[in-house]
């Protein structure tokens, strides 16, 4: 998995489509689990909602803080359109598929 800031474009500015709902791959809970609660490998089923050809699997990832869930900071392209820092941070990762 390689970043897209790496490939030197942002995501956000790209034209593409998704073919599969987001799917969590992972839950942390930074106030409770400790170090190295998640194993080095894991597998997850998508199932694609629409017809076209996978060129890439593109991951993502949201953080919430407080209570409610109120304030969330996220790496989707749709939550960095208008953010070019955090973009040129982090981006997405995205895995090129052959």
């Amino acid at each position: 998995m390689v970043f897209t800031k790496q490939y030197g474009f942002r995501f956000s500015s790209a034209a593409y489509t998704e073919l599969a709902p987001r799917t969590p791959v992972l839950a942390i809970d930074f106030s409770a689990d400790e170090v190295g609660v998640w194993g080095g490998e894991s597998r997850t089923t998508l199932r694609a909602t629409r017809a076209g050809t996978v060129h890439a699997v593109m991951a993502s990832w949201e953080v919430y803080a407080g209570e409610a869930d109120a304030l969330c900071m996220a790496t989707h392209p749709d939550a960095t359109l208008g953010n070019f820092p955090r973009d040129m941070q982090w981006g997405q990762g995205l895995q090129l598929i052959e």
